[in-house]
C-alpha cells in the first residue's frame, strides 16, 4: 500500500494546478444510497492523486450532501459516478435531462463510473484500484504506462489472495 501511495505521488506531484481538470464524484454512499448530490470533500482517494476536487471548497471534510444547483456552480470538467448508485442517478437523469445536459462534463462526454468501494465498510482494495482508474482519467499522459486491469489484479491479489 505504501508502494502504491508513493507511486501515485510520483506520478502526480509535478502537475501544475492550471493543468488539472476539475472533478466531481457523486452518488457516494453515506448511511444509505444517495443521488448525485452525495459526494466527499477532501477525499483521501482524490488527495492521493492531487486531484482538483470541486467539493474541497466545502467547510468540512468527508461525506457531504450538496444541492444540485451547486453542481451547476462548480461545473466540473469531469464527473465520476459511483456505479452502485448509477441506477439512482439514471432515474434522476431521466426526470431532469436538461439539468444534466447543461453540465460541461456531460456535454463533453467526460462522465465515468467507478467501482463502488463504500457499502457497510470500506473496500480498501477497490478504493486503491479506483484511484488508479481516476488517475488515468485525469492524467492520461502521466498514467500512460499503467495498465489499470493489471494494476487492479495486483492490488486484489496482494490484499485478498
Amino acid at each position: 500500500m505504501e508502494s502504491c501511495k508513493n507511486e501515485l505521488a510520483e506520478l502526480t506531484n509535478d502537475i501544475s494546478e492550471t493543468d488539472k481538470a476539475s472533478i466531481y464524484v457523486g452518488g457516494l454512499s453515506h448511511k444509505g444510497m444517495h443521488d448525485i448530490e452525495s459526494t466527499a470533500s477532501k477525499s483521501p482517494l482524490l488527495t492521493a492523486i492531487n486531484a482538483k476536487n470541486v467539493a474541497d471548497e466545502l467547510a468540512s471534510s468527508g461525506s457531504a450532501m450538496i444541492d444540485k444547483e451547486k453542481l451547476l456552480e462548480w461545473d466540473s470538467d469531469i464527473l465520476i459516478i459511483d456505479e452502485n448508485r448509477l441506477g439512482i442517478v439514471k432515474e434522476d437523469y431521466n426526470k431532469t435531462p436538461a439539468f444534466y445536459k447543461s453540465l460541461t462534463a456531460v456535454k463533453n462526454g467526460r462522465v465515468y463510473g467507478q467501482l463502488p468501494y463504500l457499502a457497510y465498510y470500506d473496500n480498501i482494495e477497490t478504493a486503491i484500484a479506483d484511484i488508479y482508474y481516476v488517475g488515468k482519467v485525469l492524467y492520461p499522459e502521466q498514467f500512460k504506462n499503467i495498465d489499470r486491469a493489471k494494476k487492479a489484479d495486483e492490488i486484489y491479489s496482494f490484499l485478498l489472495g
